[in-house]
């Protein structure tokens, strides 16, 4: 334990530091984020739609390292994958999150008594590993890891008392047999979240703590800018740094005519007369209470310039649609720095977006999470956003069953995945968030079997199913999306219906395997043949 402290307090990680059992509390300033760290594993007991591991109904999700996008229904378990990691890690924005007893999986008419959450952290840089030393776990043949367990157990007591909330212990370690994990490692391991239908433009505005502020405290060079060497005897100087800019606009305020002619009245006719001789009473008016660094960060905006045809300079309110663009931009742009841990979840990024742009920040998250190292997980009910993503980068999450695509694990050979790449488009994608697909091979078996469907009281809208029509013959090339390598069975029913496309038998002019055997037709050298055309050769 002594070695580690004094291998952070030489890396000058370290500013204060107690011991208490195997519990570092330490005020570090913030270590990197650490590119390549990533959610190895997700597992969830008896939380919300998943159930127990006794009969196989619980959560156990490997995630890819980079893009992970979560695909279907409502209801199916997709917001539970992202509050799981949430619970466990905490958020960046500090906010208030509780394990309730709604929390606890029920099944008929029975709630769970406990439950648990488990995070596998892997690609822990050297400086983390050193940070968590307590709390990794160490096998032979891999690199040190880090394991959170959360634990969650009901109180019973009908007692009205906020004790009864339920009793949460965060530790290390499979099953949580580690020691508890403290607040300072917490602190390492907070994943950025964007909440569903988020506001923005609240976001984005100057505030205490704002993102905007994170994003520019990132900069290695951002320091050199809380320098302030203003002088007053020479106010013209050109200034250097920002802190520099702010007092010389302080310095220019208190010189104008009419802010110096408002403070001297309210201090001359009013709070002169309000003092006592011993504590006098004086006002001065300022842009801000201190001149530092994180103040004037925080009182700037990060804001969309005009649109085209306006004059630059003028107030002009964009959209929600943008303005969530620009928040997400920031936000990789803060994690893409490495002063925070490169896990961003985020839930709908199609809210207010229209469906070309829904395609390009599914293309900016996914160039991002390749290129800065950034493991982003992401739900969506959006054909558009599921349909630009990589195959093997979708999880298909259904009646709180979670498939993923990735190679080996579904019935899709090599050649699928490139076919997919091009043509699984908006409308072929539909079959991600369906309870039942019927797979046809054109637009007359798409438009008919809705009707006579719905004329049989059958209905596919009421039913949840899709019509998927893959303009061409090859439907378990789609088909196979849905079939696992393992055997296991996806609950999503799927027919694959096909044209029948064989002449009668009574239709002279076209030849089939048996007129061309009575009459010894020779086949075209060199050519095969469809001998079987008619339906007496089937």
């Amino acid at each position: 334990m002594r070695g580690l402290v004094v291998l952070l307090h030489q890396q000058g990680r370290v500013k204060a530091l107690c011991y208490r059992c195997a519990t570092l509390h330490l005020v570090i300033r913030r270590l990197s984020g650490g590119k390549g760290v990533h959610i190895h594993r997700v597992k969830a007991e008896n939380f919300r739609v998943f159930g127990s591991a006794d009969n196989g109904e619980h959560l156990d999700l490997y995630l890819n390292n980079g893009l992970n996008v979560l695909v279907g229904e409502n209801d199916a378990g997709k917001s539970s994958i992202v509050d799981a990691i949430r619970f466990a890690l905490l958020t960046t924005t500090n906010e208030y999150l509780r394990i309730e007893d709604g929390d606890f999986h029920v099944t008929g008419s029975t709630r769970a008594d406990e439950l648990t959450i488990e995070i596998e952290l892997r690609g822990l840089s050297k400086d983390q590993q050193a940070a968590l030393l307590d709390w990794l776990t160490l096998e032979a043949g891999t690199e040190p890891y880090l394991v959170v367990n959360l634990k969650a157990r009901l109180r019973r007591d009908n007692t009205a008392s906020r004790s009864q909330m339920p009793q949460v212990r965060v530790c290390a370690g499979r099953g949580g047999t580690g020691p508890e994990l403290g607040s300072a490692a917490r602190d390492l391991i907070r994943a950025t979240y964007l909440k569903p239908l988020r506001d923005a433009v609240s976001e984005l505005r100057p505030k205490k703590g704002s993102r905007l502020s994170q994003v520019l405290r990132a900069r290695k060079d951002i320091k050199n800018e809380a320098i302030n060497r203003f002088d007053k005897k020479n106010p013209d100087a050109p200034p250097n740094t920002l802190v520099e800019v702010m007092a010389q606009a302080q310095h220019r305020v208190n010189q104008s005519k009419a802010i110096a002619d408002v403070r001297d009245r309210l201090n001359d006719e009013y709070l002169s007369n309000l003092s006592f001789d011993s504590s006098p009473l004086k006002s001065n008016i300022q842009m801000a209470s201190e001149l530092s660094l994180s103040q004037i960060l925080e009182r700037l905006e990060l804001v969309l310039d005009p649109p085209h045809g306006v004059q630059e300079g003028y107030a002009c309110e964009r959209g929600l649609g943008y303005n969530n663009v620009l928040f997400m931009a920031a936000e990789l742009l803060l994690l893409g720095s490495g002063l925070e841990l490169a896990l961003l979840l985020i839930e709908e990024p199609e809210a207010h977006l229209h469906p070309q742009l829904q395609a390009r920040v599914l293309e900016m998250l996914s160039t991002r999470a390749e290129k800065d190292a950034i493991q982003i997980i992401l739900s969506t009910h959006s054909p558009n956003i599921a349909s630009s993503a990589s195959v093997e980068n979708l999880i298909i999450v259904c009646k709180g069953k979670t498939f993923r695509l990735v190679k080996g694990e579904t019935k899709l050979e090599p050649g699928d995945y490139e076919f997919l790449s091009r043509f699984l488009d908006v409308t072929k994608a539909n079959l991600f968030f369906a309870r039942g697909v019927a797979m046809v091979e054109g637009a007359a078996e798409e438009l008919l079997l809705p009707a006579i469907a719905a004329a049989c009281g059958r209905s596919f809208t009421k039913n949840g199913i899709s019509v998927v029509n893959v303009g061409t013959v090859g439907l378990f090339r789609y088909a196979r999306i849905l079939q696992r390598e393992n055997g296991e069975s996806v609950p999503v029913p799927v027919a694959c219906i096909t044209d029948r496309d064989i002449v009668p038998d009574d239709v002279g002019y076209v030849l089939g395997r048996l007129d061309k055997e009575k009459g010894n037709v020779p086949l075209p050298k060199g050519k095969k043949q469809h001998l079987n055309r008619k339906t007496s050769d089937f």
